[in-house]
């Protein structure tokens, strides 16, 4: 069977933050079910001989936070339904689903034919794209979406059913050096390096203006899209005349 993907569209991917939760009834039930329906799989296929006594807890979380990702990017028109996540250990250090619980669910998803999955591999040879990455990328098939719908989960209303969750930006403040000169002709404009600077008094205040804003922003609640915060990027930083005064357009954290 062919997916049907190419590297564009794997690479216009989104991320899979896994932080969200299950807020309607609908949608909770269905998680109960979905994680359920992984944790019996996972224990006929013999890769686990009993149930977790915590299955209902973290395996249960995972599910309702992958699957909004999953509902979330299959909306979305850019990204062709496909999310990504590095399946390395490392990068699930310290966050709320463990490496292990999301092998569990995405290969018991998996087996279930209830997502595609694409190994970690290059899907870009740009230098001056900085997704060229080794990252699994997932996508919802057509049997989760029904699956969604028949137990009153409508997909394209992800919205009205989970909720997500973001960290604000700690440093809302970035500064990048000047823009390279030898980018014409490529299909991505690169940034600037990012440069490291002294917090003075003159960005701090840049900075608790920006957290007040996010913390405004994240105190509403927003449907049919979302809030990471703001940072302000400042360019050129490497100019001998740079003092804070050149870029610093707001832009959305990712």
């Amino acid at each position: 069977m062919t997916l049907g993907y190419t590297q564009e569209k794997l690479l216009a991917a989104s991320y899979a933050a896994l932080r969200a939760h299950p807020t309607s009834e609908q949608a909770k039930a269905l998680v109960v079910k979905l994680a359920a329906m992984v944790e019996e799989h996972t224990i006929q296929t013999g890769v686990r001989k009993n149930k977790r006594k915590d299955a209902a807890g973290k395996l249960g979380y995972a599910t309702g936070a992958f699957l909004a990702d999953l509902l979330r990017s299959r909306n979305a028109d850019k990204t062709n339904g496909w999310v990504y996540r590095s399946l390395k250990k490392a990068s699930f250090k310290g966050e709320a689903v463990a490496w292990r619980t999301f092998e569990q669910l995405f290969k018991g998803l998996q087996g279930l034919g209830f997502l595609d999955h694409v190994p970690g591999h290059k899907v870009a040879d740009d230098p001056y794209d900085d997704r060229t990455q080794y990252a699994a990328r997932f996508r919802a098939t057509p049997a989760l979406l029904k699956f969604c719908v028949d137990h009153h989960v409508e997909p394209t209303k992800w919205s009205e059913h989970f909720l997500f969750k973001y960290d604000l930006p700690e440093h809302p403040v970035d500064l990048r050096a000047r823009k390279p000169k030898d980018y014409l002709g490529r299909s991505i404009v690169p940034t600037g390096t990012p440069m490291e600077f002294e917090r003075t008094n003159k960005v701090a205040k840049i900075e608790d203006a920006v957290r007040e804003l996010n913390e405004f922003f994240d105190k509403q609640i927003l449907r049919g899209g979302e809030h990471h915060g703001y940072i302000r990027i400042f360019s050129n930083g490497d100019d001998s005349d740079f003092d804070w005064n050149k870029g610093g357009g707001y832009t959305a954290s990712i």
